[in-house]
């Protein structure tokens, strides 16, 4: 299963975060930005 958390966590060992995000329709639509 794989959830917004692990998501989160893969994104800031790439230097990036979640700014936003919303689930339609059973997917995970996030927008991601470089972290400053």
């Amino acid at each position: 299963e794989y959830s917004i958390d692990s998501f989160r966590k893969e994104l800031e060992e790439a230097d990036y975060e979640i700014l936003t995000f919303s689930i339609q329709f059973g997917e995970i639509w996030a927008k991601v930005g470089k972290k400053s």
